[in-house]
């Protein structure tokens, strides 16, 4: 069986198409990653299944929704639509005619919820899994790293961050959070960013740029530091701290939905949010999102970070047994066992 995955250019729709893809292939099926939908591609029947991975935008994917709608009649269950959201779509935009005959497979129970408050058809729910072959090849890489990380850094604990500078991300929160642990005189840290361009203060370096690093190397980063930490205010499913987690890091994030449906805040360090706010999209980039963040105050982040320096430092047994907890958690994630579903679906 052919199965085209037409997918967006966002690194981490590219990274699950991919590992979606390698589990169909071990599954006996001939997988085709794009980042563009090619309509010819389908009409010359190319392929014989068709998994859209894209966000569940209604401005963006609209084109998606389309031919989707459109080619469904060929394919049948054999056409579908994996999809994320952080946020709810804007209903006056969702009215088309078109989304009414979507049957969405969402990667959280967050998603299905916003995409049924908005109306719209859930079908499944298959969360993010993870390549843990990617997994064991990134920790053959990190006893280097770590020997780099000490040339620059010594002994301080490190804590990385790997993400986009999208509102929602909150990057801005982190680098308020350093600052106020600059201000307490803590210098026992260091914070490393795989990120895109972003003004940094003491005590943070810039490693890389997004999208610049092959993923085993990002995940052996990830492997080389002592936590992963995020300022996200907002996610569909927060596949970053999964994949600490499967590095056997200890992640610190704010405990909102969907982190809280794989995390485990007694072995993360995690933080309440104060409020959820909602913001959208301006200009030629709106969107049609209504998106959802969970705010709270940069404090947070550098108390849990206090934490966790504390952690590392006082507490070192304690520090290994939670980093080994976020192993066996993660592979309930492995994506043989969580794409399930799609082979499942495609062989009935």
């Amino acid at each position: 069986m052919r199965v085209y995955i037409p997918t967006g250019n966002a690194i981490s729709l590219k990274v699950v198409s991919y590992t979606l893809s390698k589990v169909l292939q071990k599954a006996g099926m001939i997988p085709f990653v794009s980042g563009h939908f090619y309509p010819e591609y389908v009409l010359k029947k190319r392929a014989d299944a068709v998994i859209f991975n894209y966000p569940a935008d209604p401005v963006y994917a609209r084109s998606y929704v389309g031919n989707y709608v459109t080619f469904k009649r060929f394919y049948g269950d054999k056409m579908m639509f994996y999809t994320t959201v952080e946020g709810r779509p804007r209903r006056v935009e969702v009215l088309a005619p078109m989304w009414n005959y979507v049957e969405f497979i969402a990667n959280s129970n967050y998603t299905k919820r916003k995409l049924e408050e908005a109306g719209l058809k859930v079908e499944a729910v298959v969360p993010h899994g993870i390549d843990f072959e990617k997994v064991r090849a990134a920790k053959q890489k990190i006893p280097i790293l770590k020997q780099r990380l000490e040339k620059m850094i010594g002994d301080k604990v490190s804590f990385c961050y790997v993400g986009s500078t999208h509102k929602r991300k909150n990057v801005v929160g982190l680098m308020n959070a350093v600052e106020i642990l600059n201000l307490r005189e803590n210098n026992d840290f260091v914070v490393l960013l795989l990120t895109e361009t972003v003004e940094t203060p003491k005590n943070v370096y810039k490693v890389a740029e997004m999208g610049s690093r092959p993923y085993d190397e990002v995940l052996a980063f990830i492997g080389a530091c002592d936590f992963f930490v995020t300022p996200t205010q907002g996610e569909g499913f927060g596949l970053p701290v999964l994949e600490a987690m499967a590095m056997g890091k200890i992640a610190l994030h704010c405990a909102f939905e969907p982190l809280t449906e794989f995390s485990d805040p007694r072995v993360n360090i995690t933080w309440d949010y104060d409020r959820i706010e909602t913001f959208e999209l301006e200009g030629v980039n709106r969107g049609g999102l209504t998106f959802e963040l969970h705010h709270f105050l940069p404090d947070k982040i550098a108390d849990a970070m206090e934490e966790a320096i504390a952690l590392k430092r006082d507490e070192p047994d304690e520090y290994k047994a939670r980093c080994k907890q976020n192993e066996k958690i993660a592979k309930r994630f492995d994506a043989k066992k969580t794409y399930k579903y799609f082979v499942d679906r495609l062989k009935r």
